[in-house]
């Protein structure tokens, strides 16, 4: 079985709502139960997500992807080495090009809890006012939303990025 299809149901249907679950832990992360070995090439999300968006950035080293209908899109160097893996949750007031057009129906988790249920932890959670950020051991998870993070509805989007690329968010 290929990455590709732990995104499909027994009878090959892509999955629907409410049925993708991303689970993040210290230093890996799962996709419906499943490890990923992330590898740093776009190649492997085509794979497991199929077919996305090409969404050209103003910078030319950058090259976004998104795959509207399941809410993720990703950000890259030159068009190939992933740096960032991001899921949409809410339409906030910002809209960018490489934002999908659909928002993420699943399940994001942080060490087996709703990620959510980390945001009061503030020695885990960074805050900067706009984005909350947690170290997981190689990798780092930004929440971004546009005025307070009380609710879970009012996070925009989370973004999983990837330290040994040495990626800096660009906003």
């Amino acid at each position: 079985m290929g990455f590709f299809d732990i995104f499909r149901k027994k009878k090959g249907a892509a999955v629907g709502a409410n049925s993708e679950k991303i689970e993040l832990f210290e230093g890996r992360f799962a996709i419906n139960g499943k490890a990923v070995e992330f590898s740093p090439n776009i190649d492997v999300l085509i794979k497991m997500f199929g077919q996305p968006r090409r969404i050209d950035a103003k910078d030319p080293n950058r090259v976004n992807f998104a795959w509207d209908s399941l809410g993720l899109y990703c950000y890259t160097n030159g068009g190939s080495i992933v740096t960032c893996v991001g899921v949409r949750l809410h339409k906030g007031e910002n809209s960018y090009a490489h934002f999908p057009t659909e928002l993420y129906k699943g399940v994001v988790t942080i060490n087996k809890k709703p990620w959510f249920s980390l945001m009061g932890d503030t020695k885990r959670v960074g805050d900067t006012g706009l984005f909350k950020v947690v170290n997981l051991g190689g990798y780092s998870v930004t929440f971004s939303y546009d005025d307070e993070l009380r609710f879970e509805n009012d996070c925009n989007e989370i973004e999983i990025s990837f330290q040994e690329f040495d990626f800096n968010m660009i906003i």
